[in-house]
């Protein structure tokens, strides 16, 4: 467990110094690209559309980071891509067309400033995210953000989670409204109170993709306490029972709709109840302070005068803290994009009107916290002279689009010039939409994995294709009816495919019918289940249609691209990286590293000889693990790998106790302990080759 940020940050240089040689071997093809992939997923470097250039995803657990890490990722972004940054629906910053070989350094770069982008990718826990408002809420009964950091910071490089059979996603929410969207999570975790007691509603399961599943409840409430331990017995389930070969059905959700939500749960029971908790878990409790983040600060200079668009902005953009003359500024960031500029004087203003801290949302925004009543004027002047000051944040007008064909490589239509059109579109049409603006979110996905959550918008597109004799018209594939309330998490449903040409009339039309036609006080949502699927399809049918090439070939090119669209072929996403290269491991790897462990016993040198049994007794387990499409990056990993696959689940009763005496064995390398971690190498080899494992 990585219990502070210095720790981090050691961890991370000596991270990056290895993946630095990988990229050397890589680029000498001493590795394979298979080999490499696995390891630059999980430092948080993966692969555009692009050929030659990399997308670095920078985690920032649960949205939360100060304006000297903020300038750093300006620093890196100007530095090493191409200069814009692109918050994302994990509170994530993102930045594109970055060299391969530059990647080292970027890492450093952030590292010195307590930003790592390892396990951002990959098949592990990836970023932590959070309610954007916590500590400042006036709904919540306790402030989740060091609770989520704690959480966070336990399983970065913890080797439980860094080899599942896909990604796992955590989230920790504390207001009334579940601005986190916990119920698309693996895990959520929703703070209570129960008799003066800090816990959290627990749910479990839930993901979108291509096919979505709101989360189980697990419980009313788990104490703080309980919720790591929990939290490792389900990743062990989830590690031991996943998918491995299927990457569309690896994640937990398939788990539970395999064994039944009750049999699931007795399974997660059961390793609770035989899971050895150790204390350092939860040293994470002992530095929790209720205060948080304060706002002390000097008031702002006076400035900033009353205007029309600022009354505007003021009440679309600014709320109340729970903090008596505090105010939280909500800011619409279009596309979720930043210049570098922009950042750096934005991080100045943190200094002057904040407390030098700023948050990321999951709906591609920022939020500043604790500004002075009376500095609102001061602050949107300074906001509009770096054209940070977009008002409507968090509604219809607010568009989210994942990146899309721009630069991810299972992009098939263009979300986000998509995206910069409805918003225009809905602009001019302000009359009819503004009354309504605050009821209605859009959400765009370029494919049909939601990596802009499109399942959870009133209305939804994701990324599609129409062919029409000889050619294909891009398209988007409608939902209607998604989004979070105080009733829960509902998923949209799939209405029809409309060509991306005809998207924007066919949302006008879709929002008109909705203000003419609402009763009083009624939702999108309550409106769409009245009116109906078929309805709808009917209303917008004419938006389906698709004229032939020769009439009006427009239709065949995407938003913002002068070619004809074309799917391509042959690509594949990474995403659902495979969790294994492609060179399987085998016992006769052990074996030398086995004899040295033997000769330097003989010799005395315990230390050496621990060191080498346990690197052999890794090599032979991982020969093994290969058979299950388990493959590890480090030893420590290995071992508990095998615990869990083979030892926990009764297939080598004979190892009961295995990884806690090797880890013991290991720690402590006297005479007495090297020679028994020798003779466990030795016996695990021998068990092994009698199961017929492993071999070449």
């Amino acid at each position: 467990m990585i219990e502070n940020t210095e720790q981090l940050k050691e961890t991370w240089f000596k991270q990056i110094d290895v993946f630095e040689q990988a990229v050397k071997d890589f680029l000498s093809q001493k590795i394979s690209d298979g080999q490499f992939q696995r390891l630059r997923l999980q430092h948080g470097v993966y692969g555009q559309r692009q050929d030659g250039v990399q997308m670095i995803r920078i985690k920032i657990p649960s949205g939360g980071m100060s304006a000297e890490q903020f300038e750093c990722i300006a620093g890196v972004c100007e530095k090493y891509s191409k200069g814009i940054a692109h918050i994302t629906t994990r509170q994530d910053i993102q930045i594109h067309f970055v060299k391969v070989t530059d990647t080292p350094a970027l890492m450093r770069d952030l590292g010195n400033v307590g930003i790592t982008t390892r396990e951002a990718c990959g098949n592990t826990v990836r970023n932590v995210t959070a309610c954007p408002y916590a500590g400042v809420s006036a709904s919540e009964p306790f402030d989740v953000t060091p609770y989520a950091n704690a959480y966070a910071l336990h399983f970065l490089w913890n080797p439980i989670c860094q080899n599942f059979g896909r990604k796992f996603k955590v989230a920790f929410e504390g207001c009334d409204h579940d601005h986190a969207r916990l119920y698309i999570h693996d895990l959520g975790f929703w703070a209570r109170i129960k008799d003066g007691k800090k816990g959290f509603k627990v749910v479990i399961g839930g993901g979108l993709g291509a096919t979505p599943f709101p989360a189980h409840e697990w419980t009313e409430f788990m104490p703080v306490e309980e919720i790591i331990p929990f939290s490792e017995a389900v990743m062990r389930v989830f590690d031991r029972y996943g998918e491995r070969k299927i990457r569309s059905k690896a994640r937990m959700k398939f788990v539970i709709k395999k064994f039944g939500w009750d049999k699931f749960k007795e399974l997660v029971e059961a390793e609770r109840a035989n899971l050895k908790v150790d204390p350092q878990w939860n040293n994470y409790l002992k530095g929790i302070q209720d205060a948080g983040e304060t706002g002390e600060h000097e008031p702002a200079a006076p400035g900033g005068a009353s205007s029309d668009e600022y009354e505007y902005w003021k009440k679309t953009s600014v709320s109340p803290q729970r903090q008596a003359g505090y105010s939280i500024v909500d800011m619409r960031l279009p596309l979720g994009d930043m210049t570098p500029d922009q950042m750096r004087r934005l991080a100045a203003l943190t200094r002057t009107f904040s407390n030098g801290h700023l948050r990321v949302t999951i709906e591609q925004d920022m939020v500043l916290r604790w500004i002075r009543d009376e500095d609102l004027p001061s602050l949107y002047q300074e906001l509009k002279a770096i054209n940070m000051h977009h008002a409507d944040a968090d509604t219809v007008y607010d568009v989210l689009a994942c990146p899309g064909t721009d630069t991810c490589r299972l992009g098939i239509s263009g979300s986000r010039p998509l995206a910069t059109v409805l918003e225009e579109r809905l602009k001019a049409a302000n009359g009819i939409v503004s009354e309504l603006a605050k009821d209605i979110h859009i959400k765009i996905s370029g494919c049909p994995n939601s990596c802009g959550q499109h399942h959870l918008g009133q209305i939804g597109y994701h990324g599609a294709a129409l062919p029409q004799k000889g050619h294909i018209a891009p398209a988007f594939q409608l939902h209607l009816g998604g989004g979070v309330s105080e009733k829960g998490t509902t998923i949209g449903q799939i209405i029809m495919k409309i060509p991306s040409k005809q998207v924007p009339d066919a949302t006008v039309k879709l929002i008109e019918h909705y203000a003419a036609e609402r009763q009083d006080g009624e939702t999108f949502n309550e409106y769409y289940a009245r009116f109906g699927k078929p309805a709808t399809k009917e209303l917008l049918q004419s938006y389906a249609e698709v004229p032939a090439f020769a009439d009006d070939p427009s239709f065949y090119n995407d938003w913002a691209d002068e070619k004809e669209f074309g799917l391509q072929q042959g690509v594949v996403g990474e995403c659902a990286g495979s969790p294994v290269a492609d060179v399987a491991p085998t016992l006769a790897e052990a074996v030398p590293v086995l004899e040295q462990a033997r000769a330097l016993l003989t010799h005395g040198e315990h230390e050496a000889a621990s060191a080498k049994a346990y690197e052999a007794l890794a090599k032979t387990v991982d020969a093994v693990l290969y058979t299950k499409m388990v493959q590890t990056f480090v030893p420590a990993e290995s071992i508990q790998q095998f615990d869990n696959h083979f030892v926990r689940t009764g297939e080598f009763p004979e190892l009961d106790s295995f990884r806690y005496e090797v880890d013991a064995w290991r720690a402590d390398a006297s005479a007495d302990n090297a020679q028994a971690l020798v003779a466990k190498a030795e016996q695990v080899m021998q068990l092994c080759r009698a199961k017929g494992v492993g071999e070449s």
